[in-house]
C-alpha cells in the first residue's frame, strides 16, 4: 500500500537533503545553473549536424534503463576543469564521506567494471563503473541491486561530466532511474539535492 511504502522508506528525502547541505555555500566559489551546452545539442540536431568529438555525450548511457532523471548543473568560475575532473572522477570518490551521510567502504579500481561498496546508514549496496572517458571528463556507474539500498528504486545509473568554462567549469550529474511501484510522491529520493552535495563537497579547498 501507499502507506506502507512510506514507511518503508521514511529517510531517503531527509538523508539527502542533509548530503546536499554538507558543503557550506559560503566558502564555495558562485553557483549558477549551466544548461546551455543541451541546448546546443537539441539545436545541432535540428540542423543534421554531428556532436563535435570534444563534446560529452549528454543522453543517457546505453546501459541505463531508467525512465526518470534528476540532474544538477553547477558553475565554478575559479577552478579548472581538469582539476575538478580529477577530485570528481576516482571510483573511491572520498567527497562522499564529508557530507557524513554515505561512504565508500570498498572499491576494487577505478576502471570500468570496477566495483564499490556504499555504506548508507545500515544500508549497504554496490555501485559498477560502466563508463570513464579521461578525454572527455564523463564518468557513469550502476547500482547493482536497488533493493539494498534505502531508497525505493527498481533501477538507477548516474553520469557526470567536467566541461571547460573560460578559466572555470561547469558540472553536470544526472541520475536515470525507476521506483518501486506505488512509491508515495514524497518518498522520492531528491537526487538533485545529493549531486548538487557531491559536487559541493568536491569542490571545497579547489
Amino acid at each position: 500500500t501507499l502507506q506502507a511504502q512510506k514507511l518503508a522508506h521514511p529517510p531517503a528525502r531527509t538523508m539527502l537533503a542533509a548530503s546536499a547541505r554538507a558543503a557550506p555555500a559560503a566558502a564555495l566559489p558562485a553557483l549558477t545553473p549551466r544548461r546551455t551546452a543541451p541546448r546546443s545539442m537539441k539545436f545541432m540536431k535540428k540542423l543534421g549536424l554531428k556532436k563535435p568529438e570534444w563534446l560529452p555525450d549528454f543522453g543517457k548511457p546505453k546501459e541505463f534503463s531508467g525512465s526518470l532523471k534528476q540532474s544538477a548543473e553547477l558553475k565554478f568560475p575559479e577552478i579548472p576543469a581538469s582539476k575538478m575532473y580529477a577530485t570528481l572522477s576516482p571510483f573511491d570518490a572520498p567527497y562522499i564521506a564529508k557530507g557524513g551521510i554515505a561512504e565508500v567502504t570498498e572499491c576494487s579500481g577505478n576502471t570500468v567494471g570496477s566495483l564499490r561498496t556504499i555504506k548508507a546508514g545500515p544500508a549497504e549496496f554496490e555501485e559498477r563503473l560502466v563508463l570513464l572517458d579521461e578525454e572527455k571528463m564523463a564518468f557513469a556507474y550502476e547500482i547493482l541491486d536497488c533493493s539494498k539500498t534505502p531508497f525505493p528504486l527498481s533501477t538507477y545509473g548516474s553520469k557526470c561530466y567536467v566541461m571547460q568554462d573560460g578559466e572555470g567549469c561547469s558540472v553536470t550529474w544526472t541520475g536515470w532511474y525507476d521506483l518501486v511501484e506505488g512509491t508515495a510522491d514524497d518518498a522520492v529520493p531528491d537526487f538533485t539535492g545529493l549531486y548538487t552535495g557531491f559536487i559541493n563537497s568536491a569542490a571545497e579547498g579547489l
